[in-house]
């Protein structure tokens, strides 16, 4: 009997409100299964990472910079006197003074060579 009264209080959808209601339910699925797969991606990536050998840093942004194997000579003006460094990849930044005042050079580490040099003044 019950079920009876329930059957007749519950007057069918409109057809359009049926079509929405449709759209709505196969949106609700999509959604969880991209949810659903974005899920399991996360976690391939973290058993990943937690499974990898422990000196592997993983893979990179940059791609590495190989320098030779012989040592490289950088000529420093006379008297001059390394005060700082900077590296930046294949490059470094050697803050020098000299007895004329001080400069910074950009080297290139792969070869020794000198990029640039910014003199250095005082106001």
């Amino acid at each position: 009997m019950v079920d009876r009264d329930r059957e007749e209080e519950e007057a069918p959808l409109d057809p359009a409100v049926e079509r929405i209601r449709r759209k709505l339910a196969r949106l609700l699925i999509a959604s969880f299964g991209v949810m659903f797969l974005g899920l399991i991606a996360v976690f391939a990536v973290i058993v990943y990472r937690l499974n990898a050998p422990p000196g592997d840093p993983g893979p990179s942004a940059g791609a590495a910079i190989r320098l030779p194997a012989g040592d490289t000579a950088i000529r420093l003006p006379a008297g001059a006197r390394v005060v700082s460094t900077a590296l930046d990849g294949g490059r470094a930044l050697l803050q020098v003074e000299k007895p004329a005042g001080a400069e910074l050079i950009l080297v290139d580490l792969s070869d020794g060579s000198i990029l640039a040099r910014y003199g250095l003044e005082s106001e």
